[in-house]
Order: structure tokens, then sequence, then C-alpha cells
């Protein structure tokens, strides 16, 4: 009698957890649709950059710089949820959904030019990285306000950059490179961090009503 009582007590915890389990997922993937519908988020637009490098000419080191313009990032409408979600009650009735969520190809391109020496060719650039990781966690009250705690780049595969129209400035390509990397890493953090999150954030009071995470 004993077993069985126990035995109904596991498998009672047991369903209560893959319950939990299964309200988060579906919340998280609910969320996710909603943000890969959202129009702002398809193609967001990215600042002006200025990468400057300099080249040894005889006994001067004569400096120039790439002015990039007209930047744009697209890939961000690919999240998708990549584990289970978790989900925690806590004493003060708060209830919070964690999960972390995936990204695919995300690109950034660029036009440009590029001054060295009276040399000023039109140029693009074009970088990507194969995949972003991001930790998320959604916090709802007791009182019902919702908010996102957490939203925040885990991991990402290294930024691939490319530059095309150098003509007679070819040379200056592996210049550009690491300075470009360096200048677009915070980047693509921000732009993940602050701006998914701003529409994430709009998103959710119409989404998490719909779930009771009882």
């Amino acid at each position: 009698m004993k077993f069985l009582i126990s035995l109904c007590i596991l498998l009672a915890v047991f369903y209560q957890a893959l319950g939990g389990k299964v309200h988060g997922n579906e919340f998280f993937d609910e969320l996710l649709d909603e943000l890969r519908d959202a129009d702002d988020i398809r193609v967001m637009t990215l600042d002006d950059l200025t990468i400057g490098f300099s080249r040894k000419v005889a006994l001067l080191t004569v400096h120039g710089e790439a002015k990039l313009y007209d930047g744009t990032v697209t890939g961000l409408d690919t999240a998708e949820r990549i584990d289970d979600a978790q989900i925690i009650t806590r004493k003060d009735g708060s209830v919070v959904i964690r999960c972390t969520l995936g990204m695919g190809v995300i690109i950034f391109n660029y036009k440009g030019t590029v001054s060295f020496m009276g040399l000023g060719p039109s140029i693009s650039m074009l970088t990507h990285t194969g995949y972003v990781t991001v930790k998320a966690e959604v916090q709802r009250a007791a009182n019902g306000t919702v908010k996102v705690t957490e939203f925040n780049v885990r991991d990402f595969e290294k930024l691939k950059v490319k530059f095309t129209g150098l003509g007679p400035l070819t040379w200056a390509t592996s210049l550009l490179i690491a300075p470009a990397v360096n200048i677009l890493t915070p980047i693509i953090r921000r732009t993940v961090e602050y701006g998914v999150r701003t529409v994430v954030e709009k998103k959710l009071p119409d989404i998490i009503k719909d779930f009771s995470f009882e």
C-alpha cells in the first residue's frame, strides 16, 4: 500500500512538472510566432560606421577610412525555442518563465565609400553570423504585470566579413576586416538585447494573458 501511495505521489509530481513544461513551451512558441510576424523585426536599420586604417608609403604612414551607411540587419525573425521552457512559481505569487532561444543566419549589409590617397571607390560590406543563442526570461507578478527580466545574447558564431568594390584598394581588405568585426560584435548584441527585446516587450502582454501556468 505504501508503495502505491508513493507511486501515485511521484506520478502526480511528474505530470505537474510535465504540464508546466508544456505550458512554458507553448507560451514561448506563441510568443515567437508573433515575433516572426512583426514587420519591424524583419529588417532593422543600423547606425552609420567609420573604420580607419593606415599604410606605410615610402617613409610616410598614410591614413585612410571607410565610411559605411544604409546599414540593415536581417535574420532576427528566425528566432525559435531550442530547449524546453522552465517555469518557476515563487512564494510571492509571481511566475518566471525561462527558455533558451536560437536565431539562424543573421546578415548585416552596408553601403559605403573608401578614401585613400585620392582614391574613393564605392563599396559594400556583407557580414553574417551563423547562429545566435539568447537566454530569455519573462516574469509575471502576482498583480498580473509582466516584464522581460532577461534577454541576453549567450553565444554567437564569429562574424564573417566581406568587402566588395574596393578595386585598386583591394589590399585594404585585410586592414578593414578586423576593425569591422570589433565594431560589429557589440552591435549584434545591442540589436538583439535592445532591438528584439523591445519588440518582445510589446507583444508580451497580449500573449501571456492566455496562459495560467498553474
